[in-house]
């Protein structure tokens, strides 16, 4: 795997979730993400609201997705999001968010995302199916 620290920006709402995420290292099949959360994105109890991890994991699986397509000119959708909770993300620890390609054809991308804690923990697991369509324009 080849090693990327640099965080990156696009616009829209995108560019708000940005914040909390950053690029750690990607390969042909696979993206690390490092989660950078703040206060903001927990609740009162000082867990992570699951509304924003939702919209983070179908954000950043789909810039993955950009990232490991061959024609640049393609973009996928999102048909079906499923996660499983095996614990809570919490203040102060840090998390990664692997995305990897479970399975993938001209028509569709598989995702399984994890998102373990720095002891490798698995603490959130996700499956996330894209279609991949050119646009008309």
């Amino acid at each position: 795997m080849e090693n990327n620290q640099n965080t990156f920006f696009i616009d829209g709402f995108e560019q708000e979730l940005q914040k909390y995420i950053e690029i750690h290292s990607h390969s042909r099949d696979e993206v690390i993400y490092k989660l950078n959360l703040t206060d903001k994105a927990f609740n009162s109890l000082g867990i992570m609201d699951e509304g924003l991890l939702i919209a983070l994991i179908d954000s950043y699986s789909s810039f993955a997705s950009f990232l490991i397509c061959k024609d640049k000119k393609q973009f996928s959708l999102s048909m079906n999001l499923k996660i499983t909770s095996i614990d809570c993300l919490n203040k102060n620890n840090n998390y990664l968010m692997k995305v990897k390609i479970s399975d993938e054809n001209k028509s569709f991308i598989l995702f399984d995302v994890n998102i373990v804690d720095k002891e490798g923990k698995l603490i959130k697991k996700a499956s996330h199916f894209k279609k991949i369509v050119k646009p008309k324009f």
